[in-house]
């Protein structure tokens, strides 16, 4: 492992702002991890040096950022409760000079990020939390004593961090109510997407040969993480339903996960084997978006999900649980359909209502590329971290470390 100690200058020779960002991995199928990505990559290097330091391998997204030239450090923890991790860590912040430490949420990156910050003095910390609690759910929800730990945990520690970032006006009021969180504590930082990326650059038919989807069926999909709290099986019951009337129907799966045996087995018992299109890992999600009619989404839990986000920004009219904060993106019956989580009825009838209803899925379409493109830029979200990050180091009262 090698360290620096020089302080890096930006070409009026003042002192950039050296950013630890502070995460497991990065790998290509997170939206967080993507979302991060996007901001060490595209954040200001005449003012900023940015450095990338995770618990374990780095990942695609993290490799990726390596060949680019950004520094990178991996392999820092050796099993979750070795108190080396720490020291690890510490040292890392200490040789760097960081200015700021920035966690995204997850149990191990908080505590021992933030334990890290502290013994290296680093005097700014930010977290970014990319969720909502689960306990709430029957799909993922804890032992009882893990659940009290995490909740104790998170109130603990999250009001001791400088900054948290939330990423919708409705996400920040919730971590106020459970976290103990100060509200000027809290900044409200939305994803952002790349919107040409996802405008179409290939054609629908050419979109589904390379996914081999049949090109005269109605194609309906979900892109996220084969998981319990996706409730994939929820999509799979309502595209039962829905086949029962409209048998030109296809059902695409992008994502991979534990929970994909189940859910092919599912699709089977169902009889809708042949109408399921498991995809894996998709690499261009504009390609796939490209071939598909609508976007669903009906997760027992959300944060502000990326791939709705994008979705909406290729054009694409979206169905959606009304969990989280999704309702801040998604206005029912503007820009697509808000469902209540677990009702399977009600997902095959709004997918039933897209396709009888083309004109209004247009419309649909049109209003989530419009919001996404005025709202949901990624140059928004890079310029609202650089300010929050230049307003932590340059105020005096930035955060005890």
């Amino acid at each position: 492992m090698r360290f620096r100690n020089h302080l890096p200058m930006d070409v009026n020779g003042s002192k950039k702002i050296k950013v630890a960002f502070f995460e497991h991995s990065l790998p290509r199928a997170g939206g967080a991890e993507n979302v991060l990505f996007e901001i060490i990559s595209r954040i200001d290097r005449s003012r900023f040096e940015p450095v990338l330091c995770c618990l374990y391998d780095l990942g695609e997204l993290g490799s990726e950022l390596q060949r680019q030239g950004f520094r990178t450090y991996e392999h820092l923890a050796h099993g979750k409760f070795n108190p080396r991790n720490l020291i690890r860590l510490r040292r890392i912040l200490q040789a760097e000079a960081t200015d700021v430490l920035y966690v995204s949420d997850g149990f191990h990156n908080v505590i021992l990020g933030r334990l890290a910050a502290w013994l290296a003095r680093t005097k700014h910390t930010v977290l970014a939390i990319h969720s909502y609690d689960l306990q709430h759910n029957k799909a993922e929800r804890s032992s009882y004593a893990r659940s009290k730990v995490l909740q104790v945990s998170s109130r603990l520690t999250f009001p001791t961090f400088s900054k948290v970032i939330a990423l919708a006006n409705s996400h920040r009021d919730y971590l106020v109510h459970t976290k103990g969180l100060e509200q000027h504590r809290i900044a409200v930082i939305p994803n952002g997407v790349q919107s040409d990326r996802f405008a179409k650059h290939i054609s629908v038919e050419a979109a589904r040969h390379q996914f081999g989807l049949p090109v005269d069926h109605y194609a309906c999909g979900i892109v996220a993480g084969l998981r319990k709290v996706k409730a994939h099986d929820l999509y799979l019951e309502a595209a039962a339903e829905v086949l029962t009337q409209k048998p030109d129907t296809v059902f695409v799966i992008a994502g991979q996960g534990p929970e994909r045996e189940r859910l092919q087995q599912l699709a089977r018992d169902l009889g809708i084997a042949q109408s399921v299109f498991f995809l894996g890992h998709v690499g261009d999600v504009s390609e796939l978006l490209a071939a598909l009619n609508v976007c669903v989404l009906c997760s027992h839990s959300e944060a502000f999900p990326l791939s709705l986000l994008e979705a909406m920004a290729a054009g694409l009219p979206v169905i959606a649980t009304d969990v989280g904060s999704v309702g801040d993106l998604v206005a029912d019956g503007v820009n697509g359909f808000l469902i209540p989580s677990g009702d399977s009825n009600r997902l095959a009838s709004a997918i039933l209502e897209m396709i009888d209803s083309p004109q209004l899925a247009k419309q649909f379409g049109e209003a989530g590329r419009k919001l996404a493109q005025q709202r949901y830029g990624v140059d928004r979200m890079i310029q609202l971290t650089e300010e929050l990050l230049v307003g932590l180091v340059s105020s005096s009262s930035g955060g005890s470390p």
